[in-house]
């Protein structure tokens, strides 16, 4: 059927997300006996994927993923190089997952779509995207609707809608139909020219980027009835898992690793706890801080690429 890909790096607990995520898939997996949908990860650190046949891991180097993050120190921007890699090292269809998540089913009748030269009546190519999270307007991504209103004509050199409506999709999965129209080459070029743009609010600009050209490409669907994305418990999910992997015993083969994930509960309840609890939010707070320091480093940055690239040749 396909490749589900993974990019895993960066702090202890993103490993362990990504390890924990890819086993409620195995897990999924093995109960059904299915070996046509194999799994990806994409890492600085093989040692923590689990090993298993239906799991293999491509390194990324240091350098590579430093470079990833392009001249504004980027995060999110690695991700959009990954997945233009596994488009040309895997082939299509492909479905991308966020490590932060757990498997709810196995994404057959998903794969089908994507594996369909034109969707359903002859319309568009099916792409799918995790949830619609709205129209992008003066009251929703207001920042991000004033900006596209100012790059009209580049929209268009994009093969993007010029007037819009433009809509906001989470990208904590992206399903990857069979004909991609190099996607990933003009999601890239989108992030690299809104990125420096005065007052940006970059968090979200590779997501931006590539809702516009899922949605001027494909009919987007979403994908949360497949697997729970834990995308708003970004310090509190690691409390959680700790508590799985402690438990685990030593040389326990995957497989029952996997069948153990499976079993295991993530309640919100527990999790809107955590995150309520006094040294949480004093750690978010200092987090805020750091933070706001670093946007301050790389306002100046945009600043001198702006400058740079207004300068005459």
């Amino acid at each position: 059927m396909g490749h589900v890909v993974y990019l895993s790096h960066g702090g202890s607990k993103y490993y362990s997300q990504t390890r924990f995520s890819v086993l409620t898939l195995l897990d999924l997996l093995i109960k059904e006996n299915r070996s046509d949908i194999k799994i990806v990860i994409f890492t600085d650190r093989i040692s923590e994927s689990p090993v298993h046949p239906l799991v293999s891991s491509v390194y990324i180097s240091p350098r590579d993923l430093a470079r990833f993050r392009g001249p504004l120190e980027y995060v999110h921007r690695i991700k959009l190089e990954v997945l233009r890699r596994a488009e040309n090292e895997i082939g299509t269809p492909f479905i991308y997952v966020d490590c932060d998540t757990r498997w709810l089913a196995i994404p057959e009748r998903q794969f089908e779509v994507l594996e369909r030269e034109t969707g359903s009546g002859g319309l568009r190519q099916m792409a799918y995207m995790h949830k619609l999270e709205g129209e992008i307007s003066a009251t929703f991504f207001s920042a991000y609707w004033r900006i596209l209103n100012k790059q009209r004509d580049k929209l268009a050199e994009w093969g993007l809608s010029k007037e819009g409506p433009w809509y906001m999709w989470n990208s904590g999965t992206f399903g990857v139909p069979i004909s991609d129209n190099g996607l990933f080459d003009r999601a890239l070029e989108i992030t690299d020219h809104l990125l420096p743009l005065p007052r940006n609010t970059r968090n979200c600009v590779e997501q931006l980027a590539l809702s516009l050209v899922a949605c001027a490409d494909y009919q987007v669907a979403p994908f949360d009835d497949c697997l729970t994305h834990y995308w708003a418990y970004g310090s509190e999910l690691p409390v959680i898992l700790d508590q799985f992997f402690d438990k685990l015993e030593p040389g326990l083969p995957v497989a029952e690793q996997a069948r153990l994930a499976a079993q295991f509960q993530i309640n919100e309840q527990d999790l809107k706890r955590i995150q309520g609890a006094l040294q949480n939010r004093l750690l978010r707070f200092w987090k805020k801080l750091v933070i706001s320091s670093h946007k301050r480093k790389i306002d100046l940055l945009a600043y001198l690429l702006r400058r740079g690239a207004s300068k005459p040749r």
